[in-house]
């Protein structure tokens, strides 16, 4: 069994994966956004009870995607709470790079609040695991270093899930920033593009199930992700698909519709999920809702918020 828990934070992500194993339940966390002084992570977990994480990943440096990281570390030390992974293109041992990413690509983030989400990453390192013989958190840097075929495949971020990073590789994690950090041109979209994007595969009854997790990816790198999905997968993603995380809340992307029409058969029966507010016209942009349902025939289209496209196109609210 699987579930995907997709949190209504309005302009941001925070997913929560949960499975069965053997009577077992295990969970994980991809990014986590305060919202109006809350944490829907949190108020998640501490409802449920959940004091065991298996690994908490952060797609990429934006406060959208990282806000609610303080939270989440006061939660897991109030509870005795315990982390086995860390996941990230990069890793927290890397404070001083991270911090100057983030001040160079966030207006929006005040020094108090970086500090605070830094000091946050360093914290979940400090955690104790169950499952490691030093008890200590691990710190995995995930990155597409050209395998292909099983070998792509990761079981240890998860019990029951198999994880293949597709975007980036090292030199787009780690050199490419810092090329751009001495040429003071980071911004927003260099970001994005580097984006943790991952398949995710679940092999259960007479299938299995792949899902494409996508961080804010957008642009040309959306090229090489579909390439190496579909030799990770034998191309057999095109009819194994059964969840999209859509990209960017849902912005317009053209490079992206244009990989997706090879990535996906259009009479593949999966769900499209989108985080975005309600009332914003570009997220999500009509021009995507329609690209979905206008091209894959037995795809269900899912918001956390509906705004006006998103009526417009029949959208389900989660």
């Amino acid at each position: 069994m699987v579930r995907i828990h997709v949190l209504n934070v309005k302009l941001g992500d925070s997913i929560i994966l949960e499975t069965e194993l053997n009577s077992k339940f295990y969970y994980s966390i991809i990014d986590c956004k305060s919202i109006e002084g809350k944490t829907p992570t949190v108020e998640f977990l501490r409802k449920r009870g959940i004091t065991r994480i298996q690994s908490l990943f952060l797609t990429h440096l934006h406060n959208d995607h990282y806000s609610g990281f303080p939270q989440l570390l006061d939660y897991l030390r109030g509870v005795n709470g315990t982390l086995e992974y860390f996941v990230s293109p990069q890793i927290p041992d890397e404070v001083d790079l991270w911090r100057q990413l983030v001040e160079m690509a966030h207006d929006e983030t005040t020094s108090a609040q970086l500090t605070a989400v830094l000091k946050a990453m360093k914290g979940f390192q400090a955690l104790s695991s169950v499952s490691h013989p030093d008890k200590k958190v691990s710190s995995v840097r995930f990155v597409y270093e050209g395998q292909r075929g099983e070998r792509s495949w990761h079981d240890h971020p998860h019990p029951s899930l198999l994880f293949a990073p597709v975007s980036p590789t090292p030199s787009e994690a780690f050199q490419l920033l810092q090329s751009a950090l001495q040429k003071a041109s980071l911004h927003n979209k260099v970001i994005n593009s580097i984006s943790q994007a991952l398949l995710m595969r679940y092999d259960g009854g007479s299938r299995q199930h792949i899902g494409i997790l996508t961080g804010d990816l957008e642009g040309q790198t959306w090229r090489y992700v579909k390439n190496r999905c579909l030799e990770i997968t034998s191309d057999s993603i095109k009819s194994d698909i059964s969840f999209l995380k859509v990209p960017h809340h849902g912005a317009h992307n053209l490079v992206m519709e244009q990989c997706l029409q090879e990535l996906i058969n259009n009479k593949s029966s999966f769900v499209a999920s989108i985080s975005c507010p309600a009332g914003d016209p570009r997220h999500p942009d009509h021009k995507t809702l329609g690209f979905l349902k206008n091209n894959f025939q037995r795809c269900c289209i899912v918001c956390t918020n509906i705004s006006t496209p998103c009526h417009n196109h029949g959208v389900v609210s989660i």
